[in-house]
């Protein structure tokens, strides 16, 4: 699995960029009780200076610190992404029986705006009222229309929650949430 580079990766989650030693099949992050929403792979650390090194400018933070797999500092992408850099360790699932590699988040900025985003969502989840026959709906058994109406209203609203998770950002996602908000005229108790 280890190789001698640095390969990029972000979580689909808390949006946090990690980079690792070897490329994994898989990658997910510990911040999500979602285990089916894993990290995506955004590629090996690239050396993309095509000038003189003596010439490039010198490595610091914005190197080792990069949250993208492209390098063009002097030193031609050794040091990229280092200060990133996770140890995964391998967790075996209780379905498949597969070996899943699983970084830990650090505690920064993005971790706790992934915290504001879930508590957003279940802020706006809580404002609208789950129907009385959403089980009877979610089974796919007999409804009357008035009531498959009112459970089909809220499957669009939840789905539209869901969607919200795969913005790149967490602006996106703040302002997609408060926009779902808005147009069900929810006002928060």
């Amino acid at each position: 699995m280890q190789d001698n580079f640095l390969h990029f990766w972000r979580c689909k989650s808390c949006l946090n960029v990690f980079t690792t030693f070897g490329k994994y099949r898989e990658l997910r992050c510990g911040c999500s009780p979602d285990q089916d929403y894993g990290c995506e792979y955004l590629g090996k650390v690239e050396d993309t200076t095509s000038f003189n090194l003596e010439d490039a400018c010198p490595c610091d933070s914005r190197c080792t610190g990069a949250q993208g797999p492209k390098c063009d500092c002097s030193c031609g992408g050794i040091n990229h992404g280092k200060g990133l850099t996770a140890i995964p360790h391998m967790i075996t699932e209780h379905i498949l029986g597969d070996e899943v590699a699983v970084v830990d988040p650090p505690d920064n900025k993005k971790s706790q705006q992934y915290k504001e985003y879930l508590a957003l969502v279940a802020r706006v989840k809580s404002l609208y009222p789950v129907p009385t026959h959403w089980e009877k709906f979610i089974k796919w058994s007999y409804l009357d229309s008035k009531d498959w109406r009112e459970c089909d209203k809220y499957s669009k609203f939840l789905r539209q929650i869901d969607n919200t998770k795969h913005l790149k950002t967490h602006a996106a996602r703040i302002k997609c949430l408060m926009a779902i908000k808005l147009s069900y005229d929810l006002v928060e108790r």
